[in-house]
């Protein structure tokens, strides 16, 4: 099936809600839109845990899935959960959350990831906080989508059948390569209390950092820190974040 083109069958059987979002962006948009439509039922998608206890959609469901934008693309450990999900007739919905620079191609690589596993019905990407706004010198930028707008966006692809087309995808960076420019936080940072929450919201329980920033923001000591390795990064980002973004769907 190209690109999530051709026809969903069978009647929707349940509406939910998967996210991933280790620095509360997708999360905001994920109850934002439960508190719209509340038949809507959310599942967690952050951490190994999460992951662990979040049912697979399911035959006939209506599948809306938020991710970020990291290093252009979609996180690998979604991209990893869609291989689990079985084939079958289902709609997709995709969200990602971009930190107001480059909204990359995770949308693509999502659809890609749902070949034969049933019909993408609508897409959507929305500007907001950068996760590396925790580094000094990146703009501290509020989320700057249309509510309204994302209301009438939903309504609409939660009926729709018939699939959208998305472009193929590019070659995929590997989130590996951000090794390169962006140093892990110390695992026991100057100040560090020993108090674990940084262990337990880790996308990766510990095992490896996919440089989210999300234990940078939960310190309470602030003895986590994120800092790049060369200025190019925060020069990317300073000079894309310049640029006015809106919210792009397709529907």
């Amino acid at each position: 099936m190209a690109e999530g083109a051709g026809a969903a069958t069978g009647p929707t059987v349940a509406e939910g809600i998967w996210y991933f979002s280790p620095t509360g962006t997708g999360r905001a948009v994920a109850e934002g839109l439960q508190k719209r439509f509340p038949n809507v039922v959310l599942h967690d998608l952050t951490t190994p845990a999460a992951r662990s206890a979040a049912p697979l959609p399911a035959e006939g469901d209506l599948c809306t899935l938020i991710v970020p934008v990291y290093a252009n693309g979609a996180p690998e450990l979604v991209l990893d959960w869609l291989e689990r999900v079985p084939a079958g007739t289902k709609r997709w919905v995709f969200i990602a959350t971009y930190g107001s620079v480059n909204r990359g191609q995770a949308l693509e690589e999502c659809a890609r990831a749902v070949r034969g596993k049933g019909t993408v019905v609508g897409a959507a990407a929305l500007p907001g906080p950068h996760c590396y706004d925790c580094i000094p010198g990146i703009p501290k930028a509020p989320p700057s989508w249309d509510w309204a707008a994302l209301e009438d966006f939903y309504r609409a692809v939660r009926e729709k059948e018939e699939g959208i087309r998305l472009k193929a995808p590019g070659v995929h960076i590997p989130q590996r390569w951000m090794a390169w420019l962006c140093a892990p936080p110390p695992k026991e940072g100057e100040g560090c209390i020993h108090c674990g929450r940084c262990l337990a919201a880790c996308p990766t329980g510990g095992e490896g950092c996919i440089r989210c920033g999300a234990c940078v923001r939960l310190c309470p000591t602030g003895g986590r820190k994120l800092a790049f390795r060369t200025p190019f990064p925060l020069w990317y980002i300073r000079r894309g974040m310049a640029e006015e973004k809106t919210g792009f769907f397709q529907k």
